[in-house]
């Protein structure tokens, strides 16, 4: 198999750049060392906060 880029981390951020550089052409190579999704909570960071009137 040959990669233009290779990202490292299946999360929201590795999933987004590898599904929007072969938008743009380039061949990425997505390693996750998980075989299995994580029951875990993450990307808590994604939504930021709002404040109350």
């Amino acid at each position: 198999m040959t990669a233009d880029v290779t990202i490292v981390g299946g999360g929201p951020n590795g999933l987004l750049l590898a599904c929007e550089l072969r938008l743009a052409g380039v061949r990425p190579l997505l390693l996750e060392r998980l075989h299995a999704r994580s029951e875990a909570l993450r990307a808590n960071g994604l939504v930021g906060r709002w404040s109350r009137p």
